[in-house]
């Protein structure tokens, strides 16, 4: 798909220190921010380092998208429009002028990926089948 587009991507695993240069931000259209293991509010460094450059990006009005972690990592600006909200989740999506998203569901998840990962999750005990429900 993306080659028909002609686009590229580049990717940066910033959990391991991994981030674009300051003098390169500007070339880039814009940055999705993806799912993580780690907690989005920690101290990590790297999870820092990634809140500074959202703020650096949010400055240069280049374009994030953000998704489930990248969804929370994101500091909600005061103006930001709540979209979608749950009492599950609270925010479960905002945009924020024309150049920032966040999302907090997976849209990008297949039903197949996703019974998959419900099946591990079975399979290691951390949610446990009750009839026919589920319960987490």
């Amino acid at each position: 798909m993306l080659e028909e587009e002609k686009e590229t991507w580049d990717m940066y695993k910033v959990s391991r220190g991994e981030f674009p240069k300051d003098d390169e931000l500007s070339l880039y259209d814009g940055f999705v921010i993806t799912g993580s293991c780690s907690d989005a509010y920690g101290n990590d460094k790297w999870v820092i380092d990634l809140v500074n450059l959202i703020k650096k990006l949010d400055s240069m009005h280049i374009k994030i998208l953000g998704i489930c972690f990248g969804h929370q990592v994101q500091e909600l600006p005061t103006k930001a429009e709540i979209i979608a909200k749950s009492e599950k989740t609270g925010i479960e999506m905002f945009k924020y002028g024309d150049h920032i998203m966040g999302i907090q569901g997976h849209p990008e998840y297949s039903k197949d990926l996703l019974l998959h990962l419900i099946d591990r999750l079975i399979q290691r005990n951390f949610i446990m089948v009750q009839g026919r429900g589920l319960l987490c």
